[in-house]
């Protein structure tokens, strides 16, 4: 069964998304992050590996950050594309 839920601002100074930025669980232990509609970054379905597929602006970049921050990835940098939990 597919979850899908708007991401929270926990580390942001932003107060809230306004629903840019959606997590998707689609049931096979992947968690995807979709910034406006678009996937943008998932993590592995072993919880262990965060694959960023773009950085196309600077809002979808705070959507990616906070994304790995909430599940464990730390501060990632601008332009990474992949990054292993600490």
């Amino acid at each position: 069964m597919v979850r899908v839920y708007e991401l929270s601002a926990r580390y942001d100074s932003r107060a809230k998304f306004y629903g840019k930025a959606q997590v998707v669980m689609p049931g096979d232990g992947r968690i995807i992050l979709q910034s406006y509609s678009t996937q943008v970054a998932e993590i592995s379905a072993d919880g262990k590996t965060l694959t960023i597929d773009s950085w196309y602006s600077m809002t979808t970049a705070r959507h990616i950050k906070e994304f790995a921050l909430q599940h464990g990835f730390g501060e990632v940098k601008y332009g990474t594309s992949k990054a292993t939990k600490r």
